[in-house]
């Protein structure tokens, strides 16, 4: 526990076996990582960046597993690349904690344990192994998250995973993301409600929630093999489209919806699902009727395509073993209760707080 950090000393006593944990005597206080030379007061503890980079230890654990500081990386509006060159993990999982990514960040792996409330995504991140984010993300503006970046993968695997629910940050705006596993998994285990999203190097991708997106473009670059699968509704809204596309031999490769299609949103403009070079295509609880002029569903080059009424056991299968040659088929979008557009949260930040505390350090988790 520490109030004052001297990064230089720590890497003295700290060797490369050792997880060093960085964390203010009180589990209300706040903590700024930056490069800005702006020292710890009673209110915050302050880490500089600059030196920071030069630790060489196992693991570096930035908060504490009871805290529920307001976690800075970089200053707000910073651009300046922020370098960790060690395994990085930043916690405040109590009510009340807020993680903002400032400034974009690079490193070896990233853990994030958060409250629930939220991890702000106001930068890039980009790292050479595994990022796991364990709470929910805003995502603010074009931001892309990148893992596995220089690592061969093996079969299976974890890229990325994100335990939360995705949201916009921004009422005005496009708020977008664009995902790189290096060929590893891709996860998100709660709904996503962004503008805009683009992924690609995966082994798999599953989306466990609810997907809506809200005017912009789903695409999806998926390689031979790969199975990406919307296990929650996709909804399409203010002409919005899901783009997949398959590797060029289409071996293999598998989209799967479980929860259906449904467009909706304040505009006219038609919406559309393109699958191409799919080796097989599955569309499970299909109901409704089409929509004239609401978008189309259109499938090139899949070897298999397989509606069915209902999924699990006892499923009606609709269409099976439909060959869908270069020009393609094409289905009307059914019917669902209509959305009217994203909801984003609001974009304060809480305020820092203002507990006074003592100074030891630092200390080994």
């Amino acid at each position: 526990e520490t109030d004052s950090v001297d990064i230089k000393a720590l890497g003295q006593l700290a060797g490369v076996n050792d997880v060093v944990q960085l964390r203010p005597t009180n589990d209300t206080k706040s903590i700024r990582l930056a490069g800005s030379a702006v020292p710890s007061d009673l209110n915050s503890l302050f880490v500089n960046t600059t030196d920071l980079v030069k630790l060489d230890v196992k693991e570096l654990i930035v908060g504490s597993y009871t805290g529920k500081h307001i976690l800075d990386v970089g200053d707000t509006g910073g651009s300046q690349l922020i370098r960790f060159n060690v395994p990085l993990t930043l916690q405040a999982p109590v009510t009340g904690g807020h993680i903002n990514l400032n400034q974009p960040i690079m490193g070896e792996s990233l853990k994030i344990y958060g409250s629930g409330a939220t991890t702000s995504l106001n930068s890039d991140v980009s790292m050479a192994d595994d990022i796991l984010i364990d709470d929910r993300v805003i995502v603010s503006g074009a931001r892309t998250v990148s893992a596995r970046t220089t690592t061969t993968p093996p079969l299976g695997g974890t890229g990325i995973r994100i335990t939360g629910d995705v949201v916009d940050g921004n009422a005005t705006g496009v708020d977008s993301l664009t995902l790189t596993a290096g060929g590893y998994d891709i996860a998100f285990n709660k709904s996503v409600s962004l503008n805009a999203m683009t992924i690609s190097n995966f082994d798999d991708l599953k989306f466990d929630g609810d997907v809506t997106i809200d005017g912009g473009t789903l695409l999806i670059n998926a390689g031979e093999g790969d199975t990406v699968r919307f296990a929650g509704r996709l909804t399409l809204l203010n002409g919005a489209s899901l783009v997949v596309n398959g590797g060029s031999g289409g071996v293999a490769d598998m989209v799967i919806f479980d929860g259906g299609v449904s467009v909706g949103g304040t505009t006219t403009a038609p919406v559309t699902v393109s699958l191409a070079n799919i080796d097989q295509v599955v569309v499970n609880n299909v109901s409704g009727s089409p929509i004239a002029g609401a978008g189309n569903f259109t499938i090139n080059n899949a070897n298999l395509v397989k509606l069915t009424a209902r999924s699990g056991a006892g499923a009606n299968t609709l269409i099976e073993a439909s060959q869908s040659a270069s020009s393609g088929i094409t289905l009307g979008l059914p019917t669902y209760a209509a959305k009217t557009g994203l909801t984003s949260p609001a974009a304060t930040t809480p305020r820092r707080s203002t507990t006074r505390a003592s100074c030891r350090n630092w200390r080994k988790p």
